[in-house]
């Protein structure tokens, strides 16, 4: 039988590796051009607390509209393209109640004025020991202002969504 105490500290290292390995994985990372060098998508960031709280879609089509995300949602967003011909669009997973959680851009085509991404999402195990706290994770994906009339982000739900372009 082990004793009280000795339980208790070895849940709380548990717990610290748990918390070392969920900072450890990239709450901010940049994830570079996974659809590859002709990819018309570049990730910028997968992040586990982005603040969009529903899960879909968000198009920043200005710096403006960037920075008032960014204001609005208290979260260090990554910085707007330097290219002007770029925007950034946030593919997020919604408000989740425990770590373990992230969203991954996977690749990206553009074919016949649609643009299509495709992403994927980590769920934790039922069984996993998680951190109890609050996360909002997504994806940051820098993608082409102008060649496409629509864009469909596919994955487990909430995708597919489909948008428009706005102009």
């Amino acid at each position: 039988m082990i004793p009280d105490n000795l339980k208790t500290a070895m849940m709380l290292v548990v717990s610290a590796l748990g918390l070392v390995a969920c900072v450890a994985s990239g709450d901010s990372g940049t994830h570079g051009n996974a659809g590859g060098a002709t990819s018309p998508v570049k990730a910028v960031a997968s992040m586990a607390h982005c603040g969009f709280t529903a899960p879909g879609l968000v198009l920043a089509t200005s710096a403006s509209d960037w920075a008032r995300f960014s204001d609005s949602l208290g979260a260090r967003l990554p910085a707007w393209p330097d290219q002007p011909d770029r925007w950034l669009l946030v593919a997020s997973m919604g408000k989740r109640n425990t770590g373990g959680y992230s969203i991954t851009f996977n690749n990206a085509e553009l074919n016949d004025q649609q643009l299509s991404i495709a992403v994927s999402q980590r769920r934790p195990a039922p069984d996993a020991m998680v951190t109890q706290a609050l996360t909002t994770p997504c994806v940051v994906l820098e993608i082409p202002a102008q060649g496409w009339r629509e864009l469909v982000v596919t994955g487990e739900p909430p995708f597919p969504v489909r948008r428009s372009h706005p102009q």
